[in-house]
């Protein structure tokens, strides 16, 4: 039996004086303890106990994941955003982009290995955070980083252009 343990989203206990998900504060957040989610698997036949995926994945690479993982591949819609880690589950090395996206209804980020940025519609505030320099996310760099804010926000709407659903997408 394969068991998989996770949620949707996590939850600010205090942090940034933030209470509950981002998705009930206001301004809606993008805090790493809001997108921060468990991800556990248990399957003892296929996988050894212990192991660690180090990569940094969002809720979209969950599907083609599993249906990889089962032996389901060509089910994968070729319009899915998403990569599969299901090679790592096994206990292979693969190659990772450790870009993730995330939108909570006005509030869109981005977070790569260096940078978190929190772009909010349709004016703001927005939120740049290095992770490398600052991992608790206490210094907004958004207003003096103008380059790195627009190459960010030009990744956002590549993503969201081409993979929301413009019936809902509110930014449309």
């Amino acid at each position: 039996t394969l068991v998989i343990f996770t949620a949707d989203q996590g939850l600010c206990g205090g942090h940034h004086g933030m209470w509950g998900m981002g998705d009930h504060s206001r301004p809606l957040h993008t805090f790493e303890e809001a997108v921060h989610i468990p991800l556990l698997f248990r399957h003892p036949e296929r996988m050894e106990a212990g192991g660690v995926f180090e990569g940094r994945t969002c809720n979209y690479d969950f599907f083609p994941s599993l249906l990889d993982y089962l032996g389901l591949s060509e089910h994968i819609p070729d319009t899915s955003p998403g990569t599969s880690y299901a090679p790592a589950l096994g206990g292979n090395n693969q190659d990772w982009d450790n870009t993730v996206f995330h939108e909570f209804e006005n509030a869109r980020m981005i977070r790569t290995d260096r940078w978190k940025y929190t772009w909010r519609h349709p004016d703001g505030p927005d939120e740049l955070y290095d992770m490398q320099a600052d991992p608790g996310e206490q210094q907004n760099l958004a207003g003096s980083s103008n380059e790195v804010v627009q190459d960010l926000r030009a990744q956002l709407s590549t993503f969201f252009y081409t993979y929301a659903n413009p019936e809902y997408d509110v930014w449309r």
